[in-house]
């Protein structure tokens, strides 16, 4: 741990749920490439940014793009992240 510490400038935990309209996230067969994207959202848009992305996920699982999609309801509000 001590020498982990030398390493680090910071740390930030956050738990977070699934989106109810992204599949299960699964084991791909790698080497893989993911990209994380982080979105502060302004408050009280949840609800319509989830109903948006719900329509146009299904482009990116047809192609096996996405892989999860997930909120926060503890710590910091109005953040969400995907994966591809």
């Amino acid at each position: 741990r001590k020498e982990r510490s030398r390493m680090l400038l910071s740390r930030r935990n956050q738990l977070l749920l699934e989106f109810s309209f992204w599949n299960e996230p699964q084991p791909r067969q790698g080497p893989n490439i993911y990209e994380l994207r982080t979105y502060k959202l302004k408050p009280g848009t949840m609800i319509e940014w989830g109903n948006n992305w719900a329509r146009a996920i299904k482009y990116r699982q047809e192609n096996q793009e996405a892989v999860g999609g997930f909120f926060s309801q503890i710590g910091e509000l109005y953040v969400v992240h995907h994966l591809w």
